[in-house]
């Protein structure tokens, strides 16, 4: 057998190893999500969202590449859809899946397995950074027109 039917062979069984970390990362994902639904009585809902840098940035650096959203663990409050969206933290995941980068609280936290991205996620939930952000999206009200409607 020739090196590259060896290496083909070789990436088939990577991409099966990849499809798995995928799958893992999109399950704990789902499951912080539930769990702090539910925690915050469906104020706060966490997911994955492109969001741009903040504006007053961009205009200062006139670097094209600061216009392209990108990923970020982002927090909405599913009761109040006129509520902004709040930034938690920047996501950075590799092809491969793993590993995830997870940059808050002016650090960067790499994740090589879903027992890392589990501890990582709970400590971002934990930080007060975070704490502060979800209060406040948790409590916001909607506006005076939404609840004369309801």
């Amino acid at each position: 057998m020739s090196a590259f039917g060896d290496a083909f062979r070789k990436g088939q069984k990577q991409a099966d190893a990849v499809k798995l970390a995928r799958s893992e990362i999109a399950s704990i994902l789902e499951r912080m999500k539930l769990d702090v639904l539910d925690a915050s009585e469906g104020t706060v809902e966490i997911q994955l969202m492109n969001m741009s840098v903040d504006p007053g940035w961009k205009l200062l650096s006139l670097d094209l590449a600061s216009l392209i959203p990108l990923p970020h663990l982002a927090a909405t409050n599913p009761k109040v859809p006129t509520a902004s969206a709040v930034k938690l933290a920047r996501w950075v995941q590799s092809d491969d899946g793993y590993p995830c980068t997870i940059k808050f609280a002016g650090g960067e936290h790499a994740c090589y397995d879903g027992d890392s991205l589990r501890v990582v996620l709970a400590e971002l939930l934990a930080s007060g950074a975070a704490g502060e952000l979800l209060q406040r999206l948790a409590s916001a009200k909607p506006p005076a027109s939404e609840t004369e409607q309801r």
